[in-house]
């Protein structure tokens, strides 16, 4: 065993526990919060088939105070619920600022937004299932993300049929 863990196997051990130290500390942002699921949620989903859209209605708790909100999308199965962050690498996931054409208003001491996406490439995007999750930046530069959820246009159209019977 002596031979077997010298001088050489001890570096080489305390090289990977030093190099698993470091990733954790990168890959596990300190600026990146869970948000309480009544700060920032997403309320439901429109579809328009004449524009050939679909609608993420989402809110925020008017009584806290952010430098940014937006949504994140990406592709069910090519990303996974830990890379729903803002700046992502996977290249499947994009984050979306809202913008004032986006507030729709105050309701019940939330704050409104929609993010309305165009699906015009036909079938194959509307059974694409697709992984959504709100965020929030504070001042400081802080990120809190809501509840990730996962829907397709085509579960929209059918939850919205269901609801019309």
């Amino acid at each position: 065993m002596k031979k077997l863990y010298g001088g050489v196997g001890k570096n080489v051990i305390s090289f990977f526990l030093i190099l698993a130290l470091v990733m954790q500390t990168l890959l596990t942002s300190p600026e990146n919060v869970s948000a309480d699921s009544l700060v920032i949620e997403i309320e439901g989903y429109q579809i328009n088939t004449v524009r050939g859209a679909f609608r993420t209605v989402y809110s925020v708790d008017s009584s806290v105070e952010v430098s940014e909100l937006g949504l994140i999308y990406g592709i069910d199965g090519k990303t996974t619920d830990a890379e729903m962050f803002v700046g992502s690498d996977n290249p499947t996931v994009y984050s979306f600022s809202a913008t004032s054409k986006g507030y729709m208003g105050t309701s019940k001491g939330k704050d409104v937004y929609v993010m309305t996406m165009d699906y015009k490439e036909g079938t194959r995007f509307i059974t694409t299932s697709l992984l959504i999750k709100p965020y929030i930046k504070y001042a400081d530069g802080r990120y809190a993300y809501g509840t990730t959820e996962k829907t397709s246009v085509y579960d929209i159209a059918d939850e919205e049929i269901k609801y019309v019977k």
